[in-house]
């Protein structure tokens, strides 16, 4: 399993500034699958209420067929995010939007080469 950055302290604290700390911690961790048959660039996570991306959590390309973890602070209470993809072949970025990451522990990312459509399967 590949190791991906750790999302940038700044995605915490505006989760945490978004988000007041609840009650108990809310486990956003999950694992993040290549399934596309292509390489993945860059990966942004962010809470789908913040307009822009935070840092890629990638530290290096993620090959077709890698797995990582993706693995949030603890200050992170947002339930809801949103995810984009960069290719390493410059193709269309590609978009997610309010995935509710409490309720996510894998994501596999699919690519149709028929439909041009890139999906992802939520486990």
């Amino acid at each position: 399993m590949k190791n991906l950055k750790h999302p940038m302290r700044l995605l915490a604290l505006v989760a945490a500034l978004v988000f007041p700390a609840a009650a108990h911690a809310v486990d956003l961790d999950f694992e993040l699958v290549n399934g596309t048959g292509w390489a993945i660039k860059e990966v942004y996570i962010s809470p789908a209420t913040v307009n822009d991306w935070q840092e890629n959590i990638l530290s290096e390309p993620m090959a077709d067929g890698e797995s990582g973890k993706v693995t949030f602070s603890p200050e992170a209470e947002a339930e809801n995010w949103d995810m984009k993809i960069v290719w390493v072949d410059e193709g269309e970025d590609v978009f997610w939007k309010n995935l509710d990451l409490s309720k996510i522990s894998k994501l596999t990312l699919r690519y149709d080469a028929d439909t041009d459509e890139t999906t992802a399967e939520v486990e």
